[in-house]
């Protein structure tokens, strides 16, 4: 699963985008013959699989399906799904696994969207499909990666660094303040959650989207360095030489 998680795969095909009413659908699948992500807009499944132990989907989660599984669908109450069914290349067999994102509406319209692209299929809207089932997994990703259900008091701030890192202005007594902490103790919880103190974790960040603009060959290292959040150019250099172990310089034109 760890390959998921922190991979960059290659959706090779999409098999089928649908909407699933209350009430209908199979019960039964053997032999998959797709992978699937399925979201329970409401009511509750439980998933029995051959071999492992049963999966509850309650509504607002969605559920991984790996090709190949054998299994049968048991609901629980009645509620409506949106499932797309779809190939990847070079991943290795994964287990059935669910997760409950924070925004379940903005994903239900990603889900229908595609939906409606595939039963139309004009011109573009197959791409457009495949677009949407990225960004899903997106989504699904970035859950995993904040580790939502664990964050607790710290998640406001946590969504405030992802969102602004490269303000300036970004200080641990104003992550606190989100908070409604005090500041030593929102850096005991942030060090217990991520392993590293609030600011490595800012600059972190700020280095890989200094790497980015850099990569580009459009910008100088001052500029990469402002836009990225850094005060000044010592600073950038600094950090690079700490989280990459080379200079800026380095990564400009490459």
């Amino acid at each position: 699963m760890d390959a998921f998680w922190n991979g960059d795969f290659v959706i090779s095909k999409i098999a089928l985008c649908c909407y699933v009413p209350p009430g209908k659908g199979r019960t039964r699948f053997l032999d998959r013959l797709h992978h699937g992500l399925a979201l329970l807009c409401e009511g509750e499944t439980r998933y029995h699989f051959d071999g492992g132990a049963p999966v509850t989907l309650h509504g607002g989660e969605v559920i991984y399906l790996p090709q190949g599984a054998d299994y049968r669908v048991e609901p629980r109450e009645a509620g409506d799904c949106y499932a797309i069914n779809f190939d990847w290349l070079e991943m290795p067999p994964m287990a059935p696994f669910t997760v409950r994102v924070r925004d379940a509406a903005a994903l239900r319209a990603m889900f229908a969207e595609a939906e409606r692209c595939w039963r139309r299929k004009r011109d573009g809207d197959l791409l457009r499909c495949r677009s949407l089932l990225y960004g899903i997994f997106s989504r699904l990703q970035a859950e995993h990666a904040l580790g939502y259900g664990h964050l607790g008091k710290i998640r406001p701030a946590v969504d405030c660094i992802r969102e602004h890192f490269a303000d300036e202005k970004l200080t641990v007594a104003s992550l606190a303040a989100q908070c409604g902490i005090t500041p030593e103790y929102f850096r005991a919880l942030f060090r217990k959650q991520f392993g590293v103190s609030p600011l490595r974790y800012i600059n972190a960040l700020r280095v890989e989207r200094a790497e980015e603009l850099l990569r580009t060959g459009l910008y100088t290292v001052s500029e990469a360095a402002m836009l990225s959040g850094f005060g000044d150019l010592s600073q950038c250099s600094r950090e690079f030489k700490k989280v990459r172990g080379v200079p800026p310089s380095t990564y400009l034109h490459k």
